[in-house]
């Protein structure tokens, strides 16, 4: 199965609103397009958006009416709802939320509803007091976000010790945003006086630039203020809009700074360094800051920075160093230290040639990508090892007899060792106490009771098991994965309906057939397009279902196990045990005793084969509603001696006869993947078997096997003849049978079967 790699964004705002956590998902999954593939769930809040597009390598779906705080409560409250349908869709291999807002309310229930991993990016940078107030109405699920995360990434120190303070639990990873470098660097044929000239600057003109939302945590008030403290040649330009602008003009007029204050408003991101480049000093008195992406452009820019050293601030600006420090709410102090930099040359150089160093060391998106992609990767990992709770539903259990109940077993002793909480239900314990219908209704209430703590139904049959547990996860919305081994309307049709077709041709057929059996197509069909998932044995039921009209994208052929043979005894000393001649050419044949095994064509060709070597007897093992007429067979060509019909015998028991037999035959007109041939191999048993279902993927002509055609009568017995009369031919098949069945070990099969369902 091809590796799993879609993501799952959720963020309240995304282009065209703009900002610095979605600036950084954008350069994030710009440069990551090519390992993984990214869907997006956002708010629209403006009725002129599409409710979706797509926008660099990230499809867009935009939730609401066009109403910014409809919206917003709409993606908390039932963003889920959607996330849900994608999900089902997608598999999604965890869902990134961008900060724990009205989008990481909803990544939270969805993964309480679907079992999403949640990786968390914090890039808040609000006052952490505004930011507790705003969420005081729903506190429990806010700080849910936080310790229900499997993951949490944060783009400062600051942002980290947050996350730990409101119950954070994961791994908590320091990943800063970063920079396009090379956008921002200063480009030489830039003519700075003329852009300066354009903006209505004069050379001698000293300009400080902020760019910022218009907000109290950005300190533009400060800023404006310190004007006040620094001589006219101080111009200051400001680029960003918000709530504050109107006050910011009323203080400019009442301090009479009007003429040394520009507003420009917002400035496209593209056109932002050339704004850089003209300036002389970059200043943002911050009240607080997750980590500040301006200060980063800045310093990339060449642009000595001030700053207050708030939040993630110190994380990347060292006084003296790559910037200055100024006071929090000082306007004083940010004009002493804007002056410090026109007054110390060497200061200033030092400054600007650190600032530059550090961003290309450290905060390049280039190199904040490859980080972020180590962190889901690591998730992915962790994700493919965590606890999962799994119901499996099977028809029948030990001590039932039967393949799957065996496998039931297995599954229930070896997936906990995998790291998954296994429950079982089986229905034959209501089908042994309850006529059919009312057990059926039982095992359907008892579904609904148990699989409300699971993540996955396993169930091991379309029909007895399948059709409760379909009807039952209407309700419980669980992933129900579905394990087909053949065609229960097919088997039955051919017992006790009159059906002559071959399974081949039953599979495409709906209309030729009686009611009983157009049921029993409706009800297997119904259970495997219910399934989110199908697990098939071999290639060919593969085919089978999708002839049904199953999506074959949803259907996953894991080969059965086979869990080796423990037979320490020899030939010669089970033939003793079991009073069978030593010199007796031995073949034998296992199954139940249906039309479709052609045990009477089997028989046939012995008595032919039988009349050249006397000395030879075929034993049959299996019951079945055939053994009648097939004794009947053997008494009109007077084989009683020859042909022995063994009954149903425990498995220690047919080993041996197996173990002691020297030919094993099946004629079968289908076979979805026989364990009968994977024991014979294992046991060097050299075979004869038709060409048919999953046997050709087992079996190659001549290499480990022989094949002939569905009751062709005259090959069987040239086959046996052949067999028989060429050593060299018996040894061959005999060695590559045990190599072949290297390939079906239970490790692999449990493997497969692991990744699979950490990956559904």
């Amino acid at each position: 199965m091809k590796e799993n790699k879609k993501i799952l964004i959720f963020s309240t705002a995304y282009f065209p609103f703009v900002g610095g956590a979605e600036v950084a998902v954008k350069e994030i999954t710009n440069r990551l397009g090519d390992d993984f593939s990214f869907d997006l769930l956002t708010a629209k809040m403006s009725k002129g958006l599409p409710k979706f597009e797509r926008i660099g390598q990230v499809n867009v779906y935009r939730l609401g009416i066009g109403h910014p705080l409809f919206d917003k409560l709409f993606l908390a409250f039932l963003g889920w709802i959607k996330a849900r349908k994608l999900h089902k869709q997608n598999n999604y291999l965890f869902s990134w939320v961008i900060m724990a807002s009205f989008g990481g309310l909803s990544a939270l229930f969805t993964k309480k509803i679907c079992k999403l991993p949640l990786f968390l990016t914090l890039q808040e940078g609000d006052d952490l007091e505004y930011i507790k107030n705003k969420s005081k109405f729903i506190r429990k699920n806010f700080l849910e976000i936080f310790t229900q995360a499997d993951f949490i990434q944060v783009i400062s120190s600051f942002l980290k010790h947050w996350a730990v303070r409101n119950g954070a639990e994961s791994e908590i990873r320091i990943i800063p945003n970063g920079v396009d470098f090379l956008k921002f660097k200063r480009e030489e044929s830039f003519n700075r006086n003329e852009f300066r000239k354009q903006l209505g600057f004069n050379e001698d003109d000293k300009l400080i630039i902020t760019t910022s939302r218009l907000v109290k945590k950005n300190g533009v008030k400060d800023l404006l203020k310190s004007l006040s403290y620094l001589e006219n040649e101080f111009k200051f330009l400001i680029l960003g809009e918000g709530e504050e602008k109107d006050d910011l003009l009323k203080i400019s007029e009442e301090l009479n700074l009007k003429n040394r204050v520009y507003f420009l408003g917002t400035i496209n991101h593209q056109e932002l360094p050339k704004y850089l480049w003209a300036s002389d000093v970059f200043c943002r008195p911050s009240l607080s800051e997750g980590l500040g992406n301006s200060f980063l452009e800045a310093m990339a820019s060449g642009l000595p920075v001030v700053a207050t050293e708030v939040g993630g601030i110190p994380d990347f600006l060292h006084h003296e160093e790559n910037g200055l420090f100024c006071e929090v709410e000082s306007p004083e102090s940010i004009a002493s230290r804007i002056k410090e930099i026109f007054s110390d040359e060497n200061l200033k150089n030092k400054i600007i040639a650190n600032g530059i160093k550090t961003v290309q060391e450290v905060y390049t998106w280039d190199l904040v990508a490859s980080r972020m992609s180590k962190a889901f990767s690591d998730l992915a990992e962790k994700n493919k090892k965590r606890k999962i709770n799994i119901l499996i539903a099977t028809g029948i259990f030990p001590p039932d007899i039967g393949g799957p109940a065996t496998y039931s077993k297995l599954l229930l002793q070896e997936l906990p060792k995998r790291n998954f909480n296994v429950s079982l239900l089986s229905f034959s314990h209501f089908r042994d106490k309850c006529p059919k219908v009312i057990s059926h209704f039982l095992y359907f209430l008892n579904i609904l009771k148990l699989g409300r703590k699971t993540e996955i139904i396993y169930v091991q049959d379309p029909v007895s098991v399948g059709l409760p547990v379909a009807l039952a996860n209407f309700f419980l919305r669980k992933k129900m994965l579905l394990k087909i081994v053949g065609d229960y309307a097919w088997e039955q049709g051919c017992q006790r309906f009159d059906v002559k077709d071959f399974l081949d041709d039953f599979s495409v057929k709906y209309k030729d057939y009686s009611w009983p059996v157009k049921i029993l197509k409706k009800i297997q069909l119904f259970s495997a397009r219910r399934a989110k998932n199908i697990i098939v044995p071999s290639n060919y039921l593969k085919k089978i279902v999708s002839n049904w009209g199953v999506n074959p994208n949803k259907i996953k052929v894991i080969y059965n196990a086979f869990d080796g043979i423990n037979c320490g005894f020899s030939k010669e000393e089970i033939r003793r045990e079991l009073r069978l001649d030593f010199d007796d050419k031995i073949i034998i044949s296992s199954g139940r005793l249906v039309p479709w095994k052609g045990f009477n064509i089997l028989i046939k060709a012995f008595k032919d084969f039988n009349s050249k070597y006397p000395k030879s007897k075929l034993l049959i093992a299996g019951e079945g509603g055939e053994r009648e007429n097939l004794l009947n067979l053997i008494k009109d060509l007077k084989l009683e001696n020859k042909v022995i019909l063994l009954g149903k015998l425990d498995r220690n028991l047919l080993m041996k006869y197996l173990k002691t037999s020297d030919l094993f035959v099946l004629n079968t007109s289908y076979e979805g993947f026989s364990h009968q041939l994977l024991e014979v191999m294992a046991l060097g048993l050299p075979l004869l078997t038709t060409r048919v279902g999953g046997n050709v993927e087992l079996v190659t002509d001549r290499e480990n096997g022989l094949f002939f055609d569905f009751n062709d009568l005259d090959k069987i017995t040239e086959l046996m003849f052949e067999f028989f009369s060429d050593s060299v031919l018996r040894y061959k098949l005999s060695e590559n049978s045990k190599k072949r069945i290297e390939d079906f070990t239970e490790y692999k099969m449990l493997d497969n079967l692991n990744n699979f369902l950490r990956n559904i």
